[in-house]
Formats: C-alpha cells, structure tokens, sequence
C-alpha cells in the first residue's frame, strides 16, 4: 500500500510529536526523581568523582591549577592520602594525564 505525499508527511508529523511527547515526560519524571541526589548518596561512585570534576572545570576553567583527585574508601583502606599522591607524583598531576596538563 502506498500512501500519497500529504499523508506521509502527516504520519512523519504525528511520529516526530509522539516522541518528542515521549522524551518531555521522561526529562520530567527524571527531575522530580531522586535521581539527582544519587551523588551525594554515593560518595564513592565515579558519578560523583565526575561530577565533582566537572564541577572544578566550570569554576576553575579548563586549565583547572588544582585538580581533583579521587579519594575514596577503598584507597584510604589500601594507603595513606600522602601515600597516593606519591604514587601520583604530585597533587598537580591528574589520574587521566595525557587528557590533563602534568
């Protein structure tokens, strides 16, 4: 069967608005869910260690001088703070380098 130019154009229309209905409902479901306070539950995710960097890149700008260093339970169980950062280098030097300026 095939349909003339005018009622394609109104099924593309009619499809187009549905899923575009479709992704409004879920960005609204998802910011009156408590999705959004999952960082501060799961200190120790790599959700919030990146949000926590991406936080230091709005405020400091992309050549952040001060970068953020993951710091979670299970380091502090395997060695001290001062330990980590000699592993590092120093605290200048960011865990995913070459992406980062040493």
């Amino acid at each position: 069967m095939r349909l003339t130019p005018k009622a394609n154009f109104w099924l593309f229309a009619v499809a187009g608005l549905t899923v575009s209905l479709l992704y409004s409902a879920h960005l609204i479901f998802c910011q009156r869910s408590t999705l959004q306070f999952l960082d501060g539950v799961f200190v120790n995710s790599d959700m919030h260690a990146n949000l926590l960097w991406a936080r230091g890149i709005r405020e400091q700008g992309w050549l952040n001088p001060v970068p953020y260093h993951p710091w979670t339970d299970w380091m502090q169980a395997f060695a001290p703070y001062q330990q980590w950062v000699e592993w590092w280098g120093s605290e200048q030097i960011f865990q995913q380098s070459p992406l980062y300026a040493s």
